[in-house]
């Protein structure tokens, strides 16, 4: 009986992408990546690894990056670098881990539009707009809900353009708001709560 009740989520399971989009592995590049077996152990088809954020500096997101590429690079038995959801799809079959990366705050932009195509092209496939507290593109949830600065729009704009997912999470929430107005594909909030599951600043209203 229990295999017979087990076998239509069995099945989802087969043919399912497991994805996870937010890995909150410490932005350093000495980074011990070895974790990562967690995750393709258990099944996991994709996983997005943090790889900066507003409390770094702009070039430790850099470096991390460098470092997280070349780690998966001399891995290449078990992990692959996710360029699109068809990469995903094969790595999936063939049994590897495929990772892609995101960066939570735009001061790792150093406020250089040019710096999402760079991000793009080494893999980065999201990004939020602030960590938490302010900066050059708009307010973060725990502090003065500043909205969204004309740099903040550009590059939304940009994102667009290049096809990087805009994560709305730890944004403040008139922000929230007066982003949309930007944003011409689905905008998720990753790594949020709703407010009446737990009321806190950094809950979704």
């Amino acid at each position: 009986m229990t295999d017979i009740m087990n076998q239509p989520a069995n099945d989802i399971y087969d043919n399912a992408l497991i994805w996870d989009n937010h890995a909150g592995f410490e932005s350093r590049p000495d980074i011990d990546l070895s974790q990562l077996n967690h995750w393709r152990n258990s099944g996991v088809s994709f996983v997005s690894v943090n790889v900066g954020y507003d409390v770094r500096p702009w070039t430790n997101t850099i470096h991390t990056l460098a470092h997280v590429r070349h780690w998966i690079e001399s891995h290449p038995d078990d992990y692959v670098l996710a360029r699109s959801v068809d990469d995903i799809s094969r790595a999936r079959s063939n049994g590897y881990l495929a990772v892609s990366f995101d960066i939570e705050g735009m001061e790792a932009l150093d406020g250089n539009i040019e710096m999402i195509q760079f991000y793009y092209d080494l893999g980065v496939r999201q990004m939020l707009f602030a960590y938490n507290r302010n900066n050059r593109a708009g307010g973060g949830c725990h502090d003065e809900d500043m909205g969204l600065t004309d740099f903040g729009r550009s590059v939304v704009t940009e994102m667009n353009r290049v096809g990087m997912l805009v994560d709305c999470s730890h944004s403040a929430y008139l922000r929230q708001w007066r982003r949309w107005n930007c944003l011409h594909h689905p905008s998720p909030f990753l790594i949020k709560t709703p407010k009446g599951a737990c009321d806190h600043p950094a809950t979704l209203r």
